[in-house]
């Protein structure tokens, strides 16, 4: 049985916190457009830094390569207790700074609300959660967001993260991600438009998910064994998506700077596919 490291117990040493580049302006200079546009949902994510790199080249390296959408975590590491899952500082402005970065480039932003493995998270209220969802509501919009509200839920506190998970669809009117016990199986809610599943090894032809539950699954590959899984192993698992017409996502955990190679592959694949 394959097991995970939780965020909370994996310390990555590294970058500066809580500046983000870009401020959200049009890029220096116009992109290449894709030689061809993914026709499903297929990218990637630096998703704990997203707030330390220049958005904008983000968006426009994600265009170029014809990716389709990105990920973050909405508490994300904007400061070293975050790195230990024991903070739950968030900035909903600069989330809005890189969502609209994405949506100039067309590319639907994943917001991973909250994350079950964080010790601070799983401590807070109902109302806390609720206040969250509600600033992004009313700040960042719908359009182009994939919200997810709770990543890796379990019946743990009494089964708060389900109560979370069914407020985030009750509330957001967008398109709506859910997240299996532990990142896999069907989620505990209704209602949701995609499932979220966590590999923790590569997919394959045979293997990667078209389905859960009933409804498109994204391949992610947030899983210890392959969250930051390299251009060599992201094009493998990339050109069976492809192949089979299924959503991927690379989960950059890891990633202090934007991983140019990895989009690199991807806009190969996608433009080979």
């Amino acid at each position: 049985m394959e097991t995970k490291l939780t965020r909370r117990e994996f310390i990555v040493a590294g970058a500066g916190l809580t500046v983000i580049q870009g401020a959200g302006r049009p890029s220096r200079k116009n992109p290449s457009p894709p030689v061809k546009r993914a026709s499903v949902l297929i990218g990637y994510g630096l998703v704990n830094l997203w707030h330390t790199i220049d958005c904008q080249e983000l968006a426009d390296l994600l265009y170029s390569a014809g990716c389709t959408m990105t990920e973050i975590e909405y508490v994300a590491w904007f400061n070293e207790a975050a790195r230990k899952g024991r903070s739950i500082e968030t900035h909903v402005e600069l989330a809005k700074i890189f969502v609209d970065a994405m949506r100039r480039r067309n590319i639907t932003t994943m917001i991973s609300l909250v994350n079950w493995n964080a010790e601070a998270v799983r401590q807070q209220d109902d109302a806390w959660f609720q206040e969250r969802l509600n600033e992004i509501i009313h700040r960042i919009g719908t359009k182009k967001v994939m919200m997810m509200g709770v990543s890796e839920p379990n019946a743990d506190e009494n089964g708060k993260a389900y109560r979370w998970m069914e407020y985030t669809v009750k509330e957001w009117k967008g398109l709506k991600i859910a997240n299996g016990d532990n990142g896999r199986g069907d989620p505990t809610v209704k209602g949701f438009d995609l499932v979220d599943w966590h590999w923790c090894g590569d997919f394959n032809v045979q293997s990667v998910r078209l389905l859960t539950a009933g409804k498109p699954t994204v391949n992610n590959t947030d899983c210890w064994p392959v969250l930051n899984p390299g251009p060599d192993r992201a094009r493998t698992m990339a050109q069976a998506a492809l192949q089979r017409k299924a959503n991927f996502n690379v989960y950059g955990f890891n990633d202090t700077k934007i991983d140019e190679d990895v989009i690199h592959v991807l806009g190969e694949c996608i433009r080979d596919a």
